[in-house]
């Protein structure tokens, strides 16, 4: 009754966030991020589902289709390894990428000519000593190289710009959780199959153990979907920026921070205040349509110059609702002005440096560190991913 209850659980809240997952895919650019996510998803709910129906209806068909099922669960593997690494590249799909698939298809054929077929649940102990030694070593080496991917390319990561912090601290939680959760997934399947000798036995009694951890991961995903997304987000979303999707806003209209211990400042909030959604709403305009962010050492006075507004409204915007500096805020800007005229060929008559020049960095050793920083990658890959 236990193993029913958290199947139950598990499948209706695992197609619920599967839901979410696709209809985000659908709103945002970025679906590539998510192809091998919404298939470990799928086969997740479909190995619970069916060992839930052979509980329900424990027919002999139904049980050897739950067998093989519960064995197709080694597509999964691949499926965490390469969803790390589109998290990270954002790759287009490439048929290579079948390839890893080729040993879990050998596996399971394996397993329904040799094991399914038999009235026991194995023609012999060795061959099904063999088989589970090469799964558990099959799982052992991508657990080992996601970790390595993630630890290298993913925790690793630093940045001086507070957005890109806050989203490095959520996609390294996030990886951390999911890295930890497969080798938990991995660890407890070994164990009992140790103990037991007996997978039939293990997905029997104990499959509520993978269920109510994979009832975890789809409430992690319900609640907070924008750690669904990868590094380079900002780029195509930076012109939402009051929204912030899978990055904190640079703005903070509702809970700015409080001139508490400034009086001029204070004097100066009541008549500002008023108006600051107008006001970060002509400098958001200014600052993703205009050129104006190309000029070479750009202060805010010349930017409220061209607001037409006192360059002390527009340093108290900064000061108060914005999450970056203003010096921050001009390379984000910069960064994905730059990053728009890469995705419009940009590079195909110019080169790398007078594309820092054009869009107002003072060297390109600058441009280089802040496009690195923002980006989590060189201009050279940015447009080699592309």
């Amino acid at each position: 009754m236990f193993n029913l209850i958290a199947l139950s659980i598990v499948t209706a809240v695992g197609i619920l966030s599967t839901i979410i997952v696709i209809r985000k895919n659908k709103e945002n650019k970025f679906s590539l991020i998510n192809r091998y996510l919404v298939a470990l998803f799928t086969i997740a709910v479909f190995r619970f589902l069916f060992n839930g129906l052979s509980i329900m209806f424990p027919t002999e068909n139904l049980l050897q289709l739950t067998s093989i099922i519960n064995v197709c669960v080694l597509f999964a593997i691949p499926c965490f390894y390469l969803y790390f690494q589109d998290v990270i590249f954002e790759s287009k799909f490439k048929p290579k990428q079948l390839y890893h698939f080729i040993l879990p298809t050998l596996l399971a054929i394996v397993f329904m000519v040799f094991l399914i077929p038999q009235k026991t649940p194995y023609p012999s102990p060795i061959l099904a000593k063999i088989f589970f030694t090469l799964c558990f070593l099959y799982n052992f080496t991508y657990t080992f190289f996601s970790f390595w991917l993630l630890y290298k390319k993913v925790w690793r990561r630093k940045s001086e710009i507070k957005t890109i912090q806050a989203q490095n601290k959520l996609i390294n939680n996030w990886t951390g959780f999911m890295i930890s959760s497969l080798m938990v997934l991995s660890l407890t399947r070994l164990f009992t199959w140790i103990i037991f000798r007996n997978v039939i036995i293990l997905d029997n009694l104990y499959i509520w153990i993978p269920a109510l951890l994979w009832v975890i991961i789809f409430v992690k995903i319900i609640l907070q979907p924008e750690i669904l997304y990868g590094f380079n987000l900002l780029t195509d979303n930076i012109d939402k920026v009051t929204k912030g999707i899978g990055l904190k806003s640079l703005w903070n209209v509702e809970n700015a921070i409080e001139p508490s211990n400034n009086g001029k400042d204070q004097k100066l909030a009541e008549k500002v205040t008023p108006s600051i959604p107008s006001i970060i709403n002509n400098i958001n305009e200014l600052s993703f349509n205009s050129n104006t962010f190309r000029k070479k050492g750009l202060t805010i006075e010349d930017l409220a110059s061209t607001l037409g507004l006192p360059a002390s409204h527009v340093t108290f915007a900064f000061k108060y609702h914005c999450t970056e500096t203003f010096a921050d805020y001009k390379k984000v800007v910069r960064i994905h002005d730059a990053c728009k005229l890469l995705d419009e060929g940009y590079l195909n008559q110019n080169t790398v440096e007078s594309l820092a020049d054009f869009v107002g960095f003072s060297s390109y050793h600058t441009f280089y560190i802040a496009f690195k920083s923002i980006t989590g990658t060189t201009t050279q890959d940015y447009v080699r991913r592309m």
